[in-house]
This record gives C-alpha cells, sequence and structure tokens, in this order.
C-alpha cells in the first residue's frame, strides 16, 4: 500500500503511516485523496506533519480544542494532551488537509484463540460480505485493511472493535450499507476507520442498548450517510469523526418501532454535502422523542444545507430534541435551522404527525473564523392546523458573537402552522446587545433593454435602513447576482454604510447582464441584514428572417450577438448565435475542445481549404438514444438542444436552480401561491426530479444531439424526443478550427416540438467538450440547466421578433 505522497507525520518522532481516502467537494469536477494517519497515545506527544507544499498558514479543527502550531516554510508542529480528531489544512486549502485521528490507548484486545471472535491482523485482507451472529466479535487489529461489509440480522451482543480499516471500496453500489445493524441488542462499535461506505455507512435499525464510539468515517458516494439510528432505543454515538457525501448523524424510524432516548455527543462533522444534523425525513414510527445532539463541532458543511434539520412527512410525532453546544465552521450559505412537515418521495404515511418541544441551546456560528456570505434564511413550516410546529426555544445563540434575540435576527421565516417559538436571553451579557437590524430592499430603478451586442442594460436601486433605535449600525451590503458568469457590474455592486437609527442610504447598480434567469440577493457578512431578492427573467430576442439561400443565412447569423457558454467555475466552453429563417431556428456555435494530453493542446487544425458538407437530418424519433450517420465522433464534443413550449407555473414547481446551489453560492426559488418562494430544502437536481417531483409540468422536452465527425464527410446527427414525431429536412455544416470546431445547424421547428406560429419556447444548449487543463469531459449549459432532458425550470425564452425591428 502506498502512503500519501506529499505528506509525512510523526509522533514523538516516530513516523505514523499516511493511508489515503477518497473525496468528493466542491465544486464536484474530480475525485480526489485526503491523507489522513491514526495512532494511539497517552500522556503528551509532539504531532509533526511535514509538507512537499511551502506553508505559509496552518488551521487545526476544530478550532474549538484551542490547539496552536508553530510553522515553517515546510513543516507542522502541536502538542496533544488528550485524544482528538482533527483536520490540519495549510494554505486554507481542502487540497492540503490531512486528518489527524489521535485515539486513547486501546484497553481491550481480545484474544485470537476464542471462537467467538473473527480476528484481522495486520495486512490486506479480501473479506467480502463479513455476517456476525449473537455473541461474536468482530476485531480490526492496528494495520489491518479490511476489504468488505458487515452485516448482522437480529443478533444480540455483537461487538467491532479495534484500530483497524474496513474498506467498502471494492464493494459495488448495489451492496448497500457498509456496516448494518439489523434488530439487536447490546451492540458496540468502537474504534475503527471505515473508508468508501457503498452507500450508508453505518445503519442502526431496530435495535436496542447500543454504543458506538471513536468511529473515524470518510466517505464520497452519492448517500454516504455517517450514522443513521433507525426506529431504535438507548443509544449512544460518542467521539466520532464523519467527512462524508451525505447525511451526518441522522435519526430516522422504518417501522421498527419508536426512536427514542438517543445521545450524540463529542464528535466532529465535515459534510462535503448535505446536512450535518439531522432527523428525518423518514419517520414511519408512532414516536421520536429524547434525542440529543450535544457538544459537537461543524468543521466543513459545504453544500448550503441547513446544519440543524427536522424534516417530518410520515405519521411520527417528533418531541423533546435537544441541540446544544453546536459549533459551526466553514458552512457558507447555509440554513442554521430548518423544520418543515411536507411529504416527500422518502415518505410512506399517508399523513404527516407533528413537531413539539425543541431546544436549541448555546449555538455557535463562528466561521472560518468569519463567513464570506450571510446564512440562508432559516425556516420553521408547518404542514396544518393538525401538523404544526410548536413550543421551540432557542437560548444562547450567537451569529460571529452577536447574539440572535428574536426571530429577524438569524432570518428564521415561520409559516402560520407553527406556535411558541421562542428566544431567550439568559446571559445578561451587557457588552454584547445582539444585532443591529438592518433592512434591505432591492427593486429595478431603470429597465433592462437588449442591446445589438446581446446584453441587457439596466438600473438596480438598493436601499439599507437602520431599524434600531438606539445603535448606529456600521458594515456593507453588495448586490449579488447569480449565476454570476453571464453579467458584468458598470457601477461598483457594494455599498458601505454608516447608519444612524432610523436612518436610510439608496444607491443605483448599473448592470449588463444576457439573456436568462437570475436571481438577485442583497449579501453581506455583517449580521443583522435582513436580505431582499428577486427572480428577474429576460427573454432572448431572436430575428425571425424569410427564407433564404445559404450564403444570406451564413452572412445574416454571422452579424447576430454571440453569447458565451461558460460553466459556473468561469471556464469558457465557446459563443452561440440565434436567429429563425421561417419555421426554422439557425443556430452557429464556435465551440473550444483540447485533447487530454494537456492543458492547451488543441486538435491540429486541418491542412488545406476548409471543409464544409453538409448532411440531412437522419429520419425517425429515438427515445434518448444517440446514433452515428457515419465514422466516429470527435470524441470530446458535442451540442444538444433541449426545446418545450412554455407551461404556464403551478404553484410548487421550481422556478430556479443552478450547479453552484449545490456548493452553497445561491438558493432554489419556486413558484408559490402569490410570487417566488425561496426554497433551501432544494439543492440538487434529484430533489426536483425525484425527491419532490415539482419539475415545470411541460408537455414534452424535445432533445436533439449534433456530434461532428472526425473525417472529411464524418457527420453525426441524432434525436431523441419524449414522444414519436416525423422529422423534416434540415441540415448542417461544420469545420475543424485551430481551438475546436464551428458548426452552423439549420433546425426545423418541427424537430424542436415549437409550433410555428408561436411567438416564443423554452430551449437549453448543452456543449460537451474538454476545456484546457481538465481531466475530463464536463456539460456545460448555456442557461446553466441541470438534467435538461427531465427539467425545464432554467431553460431560456427564446422570444421571437422580425428582424425589421432593431435592438436599442
Amino acid at each position: 500500500m502506498t502512503p500519501a505522497p506529499d505528506f509525512t507525520l510523526t509522533v514523538d518522532r516516530q513516523p505514523v503511516f499516511l493511508y489515503r481516502g477518497s473525496v468528493y467537494y466542491p465544486p464536484y469536477l474530480e475525485l480526489k485523496k485526503v491523507p489522513f494517519g491514526a495512532f494511539d497515545f497517552t500522556g503528551e506527544v509532539t504531532v509533526r506533519l511535514e509538507s512537499k507544499t511551502e506553508i505559509r498558514t496552518v488551521d487545526i479543527r476544530p478550532r474549538s480544542l484551542g490547539i496552536t502550531a508553530t510553522h515553517d516554510a515546510h513543516s507542522v508542529s502541536f502538542r496533544l494532551r488528550n485524544p482528538a480528531q482533527l483536520s490540519v489544512e495549510i494554505n486554507g486549502s481542502l487540497d492540503h488537509a490531512v486528518l489527524v485521528f489521535a485515539n486513547p490507548i486501546e484497553t481491550e484486545v481480545p484474544r485470537t484463540t476464542d471462537e467467538n471472535i473473527l480476528y484481522f491482523g495486520p495486512g490486506v485482507h479480501e473479506a467480502g460480505i463479513i455476517n456476525l451472529g449473537s455473541g461474536q466479535t468482530l476485531y480490526l487489529a492496528g494495520g489491518a485493511y479490511v476489504n468488505g461489509i458487515v452485516r448482522t440480522d437480529h443478533a444480540d451482543n455483537i461487538r467491532i472493535l479495534g484500530r483497524g480499516i474496513l474498506n467498502g471500496g471494492k464493494m459495488p453500489r448495489e451492496a448497500g450499507i457498509c456496516v448494518r445493524i439489523d434488530g439487536g441488542r447490546k451492540i458496540r462499535l468502537e474504534g475503527i476507520i471505515i473508508l468508501d461506505p457503498p452507500s450508508w455507512t453505518v445503519r442502526i435499525m431496530g435495535c436496542d442498548d447500543v454504543d458506538i464510539r471513536n468511529l473515524k468515517i470518510i466517505g464520497w458516494r452519492g448517500n454516504s450517510d455517517g450514522i443513521d439510528v433507525c426506529g431504535s432505543r438507548d443509544v449512544t454515538v460518542k467521539n466520532c469523526f464523519i467527512r462524508n457525501w451525505d447525511d451526518g448523524l441522522a435519526v430516522k424510524a422504518f417501522n421498527t418501532g419508536d426512536a427514542r432516548n438517543i445521545h450524540f455527543s463529542h464528535c466532529t462533522l465535515w459534510n462535503d454535502f448535505a446536512r450535518p444534523i439531522e432527523v428525518g425525513y423518514e419517520n414511519q414510527a408512532d414516536h421520536i422523542s429524547q434525542i440529543v445532539f450535544e457538544d459537537i463541532d461543524i468543521i466543513h458543511a459545504l453544500s448550503g444545507y441547513p446544519m440543524m434539520g427536522i424534516h417530518q412527512g410520515d405519521r411520527a410525532i417528533i418531541s423533546h430534541i435537544r441541540f446544544e453546544n453546536i459549533r459551526i465552521e466553514d458552512a457558507p450559505n447555509a440554513q442554521l435551522f430548518d423544520f418543515r412537515i411536507k411529504p416527500s418521495a422518502w415518505n410512506k404515511d399517508p399523513k404527516p404527525g407533528r413537531i413539539h418541544t425543541i431546544a436549541f441551546k448555546s449555538i455557535f456560528l463562528n466561521g472560518k473564523p468569519g463567513i464570506d456570505r450571510l446564512p440562508e434564511d432559516s425556516r420553521m413550516e408547518g404542514f396544518s392546523a393538525e401538523s404544526t410546529i410548536e413550543d421551540v426555544t432557542f437560548e444562547s445563540v450567537h451569529i460571529l458573537g452577536k447574539k440572535v434575540l428574536s426571530a429577524a435576527d438569524c432570518n428564521l421565516n415561520c409559516n402560520g402552522f407553527t406556535k411558541n417559538i421562542r428566544f431567550i436571553d439568559r446571559t445578561g451579557d451587557e457588552e454584547n446587545p445582539g444585532c443591529v437590524p438592518v433592512e434591505s430592499r432591492l427593486e429595478i430603478a431603470k429597465p433592462f433593454q437588449m442591446a445589438k451586442d446581446g446584453f441587457y442594460y439596466g438600473t438596480i436601486g438598493v436601499m439599507a435602513k437602520n431599524l434600531s433605535r438606539a445603535d448606529i449600525a456600521e458594515g456593507y451590503l453588495e448586490m449579488d447576482i447569480s449565476p454570476d458568469t453571464d453579467l458584468r457590474f458598470i457601477t461598483d455592486n457594494r455599498l458601505t454604510y454608516v447608519l444612524n437609527p432610523g436612518e436610510v442610504i439608496e444607491k443605483d447598480f448599473d448592470i449588463a447582464i444576457l439573456p436568462g434567469k437570475y436571481f438577485f440577493t442583497t449579501q453581506s457578512n455583517v449580521v443583522g441584514l435582513r436580505r431582499s431578492w428577486q427572480v428577474i427573467e429576460l427573454p432572448w430576442l431572436v430575428e425571425r428572417h424569410p427564407m433564404s439561400a445559404p450564403t444570406v443565412i451564413r452572412q445574416a447569423i454571422s452579424q447576430a450577438a454571440a453569447r458565451e457558454i461558460t460553466h459556473f467555475d468561469g471556464h469558457k466552453a465557446g459563443t452561440v448565435s440565434l436567429m429563425v429563417m421561417g419555421d426554422q431556428l439557425i443556430l452557429k456555435a464556435d465551440i473550444c475542445e483540447t485533447d487530454m494530453s494537456g492543458p492547451g493542446t488543441g486538435p491540429a487544425p486541418r491542412s488545406g481549404s476548409v471543409e464544409r458538407e453538409s448532411v440531412a437530418f437522419t429520419k425517425g424519433a429515438f427515445m434518448g438514444k444517440r446514433f452515428m450517420v457515419e465514422n466516429e465522433p470527435y470524441g470530446t464534443s458535442a451540442i444538444e438542444l433541449f426545446a418545450a413550449m412554455p407551461a404556464r407555473p403551478l404553484p410548487g414547481e421550481a422556478a430556479f436552480i443552478l450547479p453552484e446551489t449545490a456548493i452553497g453560492r445561491t438558493t432554489a426559488v419556486i413558484h408559490g401561491e402569490q410570487g417566488f418562494v425561496l426554497a433551501p430544502e432544494l439543492r440538487n437536481i434529484l430533489e426536483i426530479t425525484y425527491v419532490f417531483k415539482n419539475q415545470p409540468k411541460v408537455e414534452k422536452i424535445s432533445h436533439i444531439v449534433i456530434e461532428p465527425g472526425s473525417g472529411p464527410s464524418a457527420k453525426a446527427w441524432s434525436v431523441a424526443q419524449t414522444g414519436r414525431v416525423d422529422l423534416d429536412q434540415g441540415s448542417f455544416e461544420t469545420c475543424r478550427t485551430a481551438t475546436g470546431y464551428s458548426l452552423l445547424a439549420i433546425v426545423p421547428f418541427a424537430v424542436l416540438g415549437v409550433r410555428n406560429t408561436a411567438p416564443e419556447f423554452w430551449l437549453e444548449i448543452m456543449v460537451s467538450t474538454v476545456l484546457p487543463g481538465e481531466p475530463s469531459r464536463r456539460a456545460i449549459t448555456v442557461f446553466h440547466s441541470l438534467k435538461p432532458e427531465e427539467s425545464a425550470q432554467m431553460f431560456g425564452r427564446i422570444r421571437i421578433r422580425p428582424c425589421a425591428e432593431t435592438a436599442p
């Protein structure tokens, strides 16, 4: 087994082997490796980490432990007196983080001769599925690396112990849960490290008297929950480290009895995706009660999900839940609290229950320290007069050191099915009077008008008002727009203020912005700002020309404004232009592509004259299939069109979500009864297409794929439809360029599923390409859709106008 190449770890000058675990974190472009090392100790030791990367800064998390380090250009040293689970982060980069697991001395090593001991000593073992029966112990010795998963079924007196590693990475996803404990009593898990679970890491279901301590979990695959306690009783989870790609600590129920008397404490959580602390969504029991989450550090929560949530859609009455001494560090744009009763795909009971008697005490959002963006609005939302949220108390809640004394201070929104939500201040800290509330408001001061360069130009007015009667408000707010790759500020986007009580300040922001949907909001890192927001949709105005000869088409489309195709991280895949000729869409695209041999090495230009050749669209309708007309595709690039006729929005339907919603940069929005509504529960497209099934209800989404071939006469054209249609004739032509290729396509409205007389339609354009310096192919959409073949909420609105109408 090869150690991590860029770091070495020693404890009191004794080497500690650094393994590598797979992790997947924003912006979710590639799987990465995190080094980790483990050792046992007593007394006081010096830990030294050497790095090939030059060290400028060091952070040791959780910061609540108060561990200070010294460092030079290539080494970090610190002392430990107590067991701890740490992340040592170099230069503020998650790419240069090392996990250090400092265990207490192991005191219970079973005899290898005991027939009830399944013993794995140092070395690599191919175990597959490990089944344990009553009275058995699975022991992984330090240095053991066991490839496999664990199963128990109604077995009592089970123990899983040691200092070794259980790796689920060789098991397929279908293998399911990594450690599955079903229906037992007197269960104990302690000390081991679990890597790469195929699905959930540890599930305790229908069990009683369970003790889980000092587990270390590193997972990256989807649904790799940390520890799920499901319909179980008398459970303790303590001193665990969890870095995973779904919920960290969760309580659920699946008709195996009530969930009761469950205590999570002294844990460190790192969520590369989803929720650190969760009750729900599956609550199929009569009662879920007496649950405690206490003394927990959330060191990274990177996807904007709530830090503490209760989500209910089943019959259970959820009560007597306590969250205490929760410390939150790096959690960009995340919600603090999200309590919601609403049925979803995970719920099975016909009627949701209710939530009552919930306590929050000593909750601290500290940041890295500090934050770049304010937390997302928190929520308390009951479902009906019978399914309510009642009796919730907040005591000693702090955001960046400021006391939260009201729902407004933490932007907590409560609907009409909540009762008795209280904020309590017993600190007596007169030096910290709490947040100074500042109201903000934004509105369109000058309507947006589309210019010949394809941009809309307009002005947004912003107002800030100090709502305090006695305190001066000092800080700034920024105009924050998502997606931010398709716009430019003509004036500075920041408003700095020093406001006396009741004072108001205003500023106009001049903006140039491309057609599409945008989320406008006021943003800050100053606690107390009450954000304002709007969703603005700007149509792409496309000219309709009479039927013309090919040379005229090329000339006309070359004069149309070219829109850049930009990934949310700033990578540009090329440009695209549109026009309409009769009942056909004309599309011109100039696409960048590079081969995979290295950055900036594009395909060689062809010698001689530029080759152009037209072919007919292949007739037929194909359900999601792609096929070649002749030869192979370029292999790195394709252009795909997704089209739909506009549909009237219904309440609850998704209206806005971006790829960057999944990394906490912006929120999602749905249609409400009277306008748009924030929807922070939507963080990825599956929550639209699978969990809540609230994608726009269009009649169909037509899907057309254009794949240029690699030879002089090689062209490809394929069509996918949600229903069978007869295709009219059309054509496209393509030529290689120094950085990729240029393509001109004529696409009949019949192929797009667009009515000839329609004044507008919805469209998404996706380019699959390999960009300079990137390890793999990417799909980049013009309007930032996710899964456009299934959901049209981000499609651009293409509005057709006569060619005689000119832009200002």
